[in-house]
């Protein structure tokens, strides 16, 4: 336990540092005063050692029942207005299960709601213009000084997407995509579970341990690490060629043989991963449920 107090002090520390020497200046929505994160949601010492060992931890019910409104209220009144011109000029991505290509897109203020019963994603979310919950809850301090922790350092890039139902998406390691940092363990990932989750509405799965398999790289052609271990196929590449570079690395992977652990949440709980965690999305089996969530990526590390 002294050990997790001693890690929480460097945090803050940093956190301080960071304030002073204007590092922190580069979010402008950081949420100083208030939090979306409960405080006892923060892990433990057996956490953070699970955390370590298999790559993954849940922070049971991280997120108060009035922050899980707020996010819908959000999502269905203002992404979702009813009138299309009121909504913000946030690009909706049509997803299919698989290895992800970008099959389609529009912006939402064209976009019929009829998509809704589609599988989609809106991406950068923290971009939004103006305050939002989405906003306050991935620049919470809480949060953010919990991935200082994890990664030894403040994240320097953030990538966000919101998914109102399951991704049914392939396994992957999110450093496929370029979302990787420049140091080993810099980026984690995070996905906030806003609806209950089981093995009917699309359940997240990962593969414990698998974070820590030797690095390949995919992209001799990058010149730091976060392009050398993506994809050779820019994720807004062409699709055919997104699925072959895809297929390749997976037959790969899967010559191994894989445990793929469901994960089930409830409304509220939280998701922490480590940078090169293998992980996926099941298969949706009752079309009428959604599974809303969002995930963020936070990158540290980089130069």
């Amino acid at each position: 336990m002294q050990v997790v107090r001693a890690a929480l002090l460097l945090a803050s520390v940093r956190f301080l540092q960071a304030a002073a020497s204007g590092i922190a200046d580069q979010y402008p929505h950081f949420n100083r005063s208030g939090f979306a994160i409960r405080a006892k949601a923060f892990p433990d010492a057996a956490q953070l050692a699970e955390f370590r060992r298999s790559g993954l931890m849940k922070l049971s019910g991280a997120l108060s029942p009035d922050v899980v409104k707020a996010l819908r209220r959000h999502l269905n009144e203002v992404l979702w207005a009813k009138e299309r011109k009121h909504r913000p000029a946030v690009q909706l991505q049509i997803t299919t299960p698989g290895g992800f290509a970008l099959n389609a897109s529009m912006l939402l203020p064209r976009a019929p709601s009829s998509l809704r019963r589609k599988t989609y994603r809106l991406p950068r979310i923290h971009e939004l213009p103006g305050p939002s919950p989405w906003k306050r809850l991935i620049y919470d301090f809480r949060l953010i000084r919990l991935v200082t922790q994890l990664t030894g350092d403040l994240p320097r890039r953030i990538y966000s997407l919101v998914f109102e139902r399951g991704t049914q998406q392939g396994i992957h390691d999110d450093t496929w995509y370029e979302l990787g940092s420049e140091r080993p363990g810099g980026m984690i990932g995070v996905w906030f579970a806003l609806e209950d989750v089981d093995d009917e509405n699309g359940a997240l799965f990962y593969v414990p341990g698998s974070h820590k398999r030797p690095e390949v790289i995919l992209n001799p052609k990058g010149t730091v690490r976060r392009q050398r271990l993506a994809l050779p196929v820019r994720p807004d590449g062409p699709p055919a060629l997104q699925r072959q570079a895809y297929k390749a690395v997976v037959d790969e992977v899967e010559q191994q043989p894989l445990e793929k652990r469901p994960i089930h949440v409830q409304t509220g709980d939280v998701v922490v991963w480590a940078e090169r965690l293998l992980h996926g999305g099941l298969p949706i089996l009752n079309k009428d449920r959604t599974r809303l969530s969002m995930v963020v990526q936070y990158v540290c590390c980089i130069p």
